[in-house]
């Protein structure tokens, strides 16, 4: 749950967002020496944001936070820099664009319902996931979360998206 609160206030926290310790090299040699074979990182939540730079949208850690650094690109380059593999994993569900479904979870968030558009969020999806899996190397696989919350619109009663990178 979003605890209801309104997207418009949420977004001002990536103002605040410095995660000054992240380290791709320490994170992934961990990892490796953990005996993990691949890493999967989350590159956009529930919330709309992403924490790779996309061209998609504003709302991403290198555009909108002080910390400007694409760490979806640091933590790829570096998973195939000591060979692991790196999976990502993508919310279908976004509290924070006005065209996205929002579903159950997303009932509270202050959107207005007027401008719910899958067709148009959808295109949006395409274009952020053609961006994950040509601009970061090579990519095991994308773990696809929130379909759940959709039971109302059209992308779970019938109508499918189809993609090629």
């Amino acid at each position: 749950t979003n605890l209801d609160l309104n997207y418009r206030e949420y977004e001002k926290l990536a103002g605040g967002f410095y995660p000054a310790k992240f380290d791709a090299r320490a994170w992934v040699t961990a990892f490796r020496e953990a005996g993990a074979r691949y890493i999967c990182f989350t590159t956009r939540h529930h919330d709309g944001f992403s924490m790779f730079h996309t061209g998609q949208s504003p709302y991403n850690i290198v555009d909108a936070t002080p910390f400007a650094r694409d760490v979806v690109k640091e933590l790829a380059e570096e998973c195939h820099r000591q060979g692991l593999r790196v999976h990502f994993y993508y919310s279908l569900i976004d509290w924070w664009r006005e065209d996205a479904p929002r579903g159950r979870t997303g009932l509270g968030t202050g959107r207005p319902a007027d401008k719910e558009d899958a067709d148009a969020y959808f295109d949006f999806m395409k274009a952020q996931l053609t961006e994950l899996l040509t601009q970061y190397g090579e990519v095991g696989a994308i773990w696809f979360d929130g379909v759940w919350d959709q039971d109302r619109n059209p992308c779970s009663t019938g109508a499918s998206m189809s993609f090629t990178a």
